[in-house]
């Protein structure tokens, strides 16, 4: 009599270990290449961070909350010199961003929650952990 453990298929067993890492996966996953625990997919940021113009003075990424990412850029271009940006789990959700244009420099506080953060990250750049580090957990995201 055969174990009732088996697999019921060769070909089902596989699709089932590769559903439940993923579901693993889906709850929070360290992050092999940086070594840091994120509830979000970070490649995408390295991705944006690394393809992006003007960066040629600052270019960095912050992991916060292991679920948020604040990008800090700079360069020495003679429009768009600068741009900071908070996201929420996807390079599409911009919690805050303050940028220079054209037009000069632009502010969006697209969720007002976060604005005394967002504000005290851009005022702490040169600090390790933007100012904020006591009340949140701030990593640098190696791209």
């Amino acid at each position: 009599m055969r174990s009732q453990t088996r697999c019921i298929s060769t070909r089902i067993c596989p699709y089932a270990m590769l559903l439940m890492v993923g579901l693993l996966c889906a709850v929070g996953c360290e992050d092999k290449s940086t070594g840091l625990d994120s509830e979000i997919d970070l490649d995408p940021f390295k991705v944006m961070a690394r393809t992006s113009v003007c960066t040629d003075i600052r270019n960095n990424l912050f992991l916060i909350d292991h679920r948020m990412v604040f990008w800090d850029r700079e360069g020495s271009c003679v429009d768009a010199g600068y741009a900071h940006m908070l996201f929420a789990g996807t390079v599409d959700s911009v919690l805050c961003e303050i940028y220079e244009s054209v037009a000069g420099v632009i502010t969006n506080y697209w969720d007002e929650s976060y604005r005394a953060m967002f504000d005290t990250m851009v005022a702490n750049l040169d600090q390790p952990k933007l100012g904020i580090g006591q009340s949140h957990s701030v990593q640098r995201i190696p791209f």
